[in-house]
């Protein structure tokens, strides 16, 4: 088995979703009332707890997906890791991509569940757009090489 470990800082996350808010947040506002949106989008101190969980939902969403895969996860008060054991056929070239991936992911996620409290109609383009990070992972953990003939 070959063992693989996920993992996302909290903080690094928070950051994430927060300029992701704000970007909305200025997008979104008419142009004769630059701030209108950005107040209410914006991301701050209080709101550490309600990231953490939806960072929380995020993390074990992933698990519930690919729960064969899954030895073990650690939702810690600074980093959220995953720990995966994969097949021996694993090709463990793509786990650059499917640690990029879990990032993306992670960060989608939560800003689709923030905007679902923010900006309703921005929530589903977000959520589909976790979908796709979460498909991209599942599809890198469970390819598998061909089998070689060695001669």
């Amino acid at each position: 088995m070959k063992e693989i470990s996920l993992s996302v800082s909290r903080s690094w996350l928070y950051g994430e979703v927060a300029r992701t808010a704000a970007y909305l947040g200025v997008k979104q506002a008419p142009a004769d009332q630059p701030g209108e949106h950005f107040d209410r989008l914006a991301v701050i101190d209080g709101d550490k707890a309600l990231l953490d969980r939806l960072s929380n939902e995020a993390a074990l969403a992933l698990v519930e997906h690919i729960k064969s895969c899954v030895a073990a996860i650690d939702l810690g008060e600074e980093v959220i890791t995953v720990s995966l054991s994969l097949s021996d056929a694993y090709d463990s070239c793509l786990t650059v991509s499917v640690t990029g991936n879990f990032e993306a992911y992670m960060a989608a996620f939560v800003t689709a569940r923030w905007l679902r409290l923010t900006l309703p109609a921005k929530e589903e383009v977000w959520m589909a757009e976790s979908r796709r990070f979460l498909n991209e992972i599942a599809s890198a953990l469970y390819h598998r090489n061909p089998p070689r003939r060695h001669t």
